[in-house]
């Protein structure tokens, strides 16, 4: 019975984050979404960890943190969803892909961007 009213609690609560996200009978306020998120992500909503993940990567409303968005996008792909998993996959993609650039210009054989980029997707 417990389990159950929790899995409630948390269904609300992102149900209500994601009324505060897209403004559903109620004035949008992506704050109060994302700590309703929030709340529902620390108790497994998958949903959540997926909007909390991307809050995260794509800077919205808090500062942009690549490990704080691999670690809610890991959480939701870890439950299945699809979503995460391919976001997940940007994330360890663009880090690598940034890593050698940055080791190349610290080497300095720093080329223009556009080649740098060209060569990195094609090899």
């Amino acid at each position: 019975m417990v389990f159950r009213r929790k899995q409630w609690q948390c269904k609300g609560q992102f149900y209500l984050g994601t009324c505060y996200d897209n403004g559903y009978g109620i004035t949008k306020d992506i704050a109060e979404a994302f700590n309703w998120y929030l709340k529902a992500a620390r108790k497994g909503k998958m949903e959540a960890q997926f909007n909390i993940g991307y809050f995260y990567d794509k800077g919205e409303l808090v500062r942009k943190n690549f490990k704080k968005a691999v670690h809610w996008y890991s959480l939701a792909a870890k439950q299945g969803d699809t979503e995460a998993q391919r976001d997940l996959g940007y994330c360890y993609f663009y880090a690598r892909v940034l890593r050698r650039i940055k080791q190349r210009q610290f080497c300095g054989t720093e080329k223009p961007l556009r080649k740098r980029m060209t060569r990195l997707f094609t090899t």
